[in-house]
């Protein structure tokens, strides 16, 4: 991951499409919060499905760029 600062979110969901949508969902709701200021430089997405997860469920992990 290159340096700078990012704001992590973790998107749970049925499959791992389901997990990213609602991860993506709260970066576009805080957003439109104005509580994300994104920097639009470089964004990473990590699915993680469940049989790889402790918790036994599919995740999605976001880190946003921030300014």
């Amino acid at each position: 991951m290159a340096r700078g600062t990012y704001r992590q979110y973790d998107g749970v969901g049925e499959n791992v499409n389901d997990a990213a949508e609602k991860a993506w969902c709260q970066v576009w709701a805080d957003q439109k919060n104005q509580t994300l200021r994104r920097a639009f430089t470089r964004d990473y997405e990590s699915t993680v499905p469940r049989e790889y997860t402790k918790d036994g469920k599919d995740h999605c992990y976001l880190f946003i760029a921030v300014d």
